[in-house]
């Protein structure tokens, strides 16, 4: 995606769009976790390096959930410095050692191995599952799917 982010309808014809955003909401309900109808894809990888800055300072899953909720709860760009800083000081991370690491790219090798590590083995959606090698289940998928898939599994193996 270019830094500024891409609208949603650029990236996928409106027949899937509407029907992705229909399982994703259903998928989240019963968690109270629906991204709603958000018309926006941020590039997000100073969102990821800020994930990496959190992880060192024992905030990963504050940054995570903080994160979620800025863009899908309030239709934040992720993708902006100024929204990250800001997520950074309501969690407690020192937004000026935030902001110094994220203009320096300092995460940006942990990345690009990421971004290796999922082109070696073909991963394009969070979540992907693997068993022995094979890839079982990829991208939007249901609790229900996920206990299908492991019972199946398990009773072959």
């Amino acid at each position: 995606l270019p830094l500024e982010g891409l609208a949603l309808a650029e990236l996928m014809p409106m027949d899937d769009l509407q029907e992705s955003r229909c399982r994703l909401n259903t998928l989240g309900s019963p968690v109270k976790l629906t991204p709603g109808d958000n018309s926006f894809v941020p590039n997000t990888r100073l969102a990821l390096q800020g994930l990496e800055f959190a992880k060192e300072h024992g905030k990963d899953q504050e940054w995570v959930d903080a994160v979620y909720k800025s863009h899908f709860a309030e239709g934040k760009n992720i993708g902006e410095m100024m929204i990250l800083l800001d997520i950074a000081e309501r969690i407690g991370l020192s937004v000026d050692k935030l902001h110094i690491a994220l203009t320096a790219n300092q995460y940006k090798d942990i990345l690009l191995s990421h971004d290796q590590i999922c082109t070696q083995n073909d991963i394009e959606w969070v979540p992907t599952i693997f068993f022995d090698d094979k890839k079982i289940l990829e991208g939007m998928f249901s609790y229900e799917d996920f206990v299908e898939a492991i019972t199946t599994l398990t009773e072959v193996h």
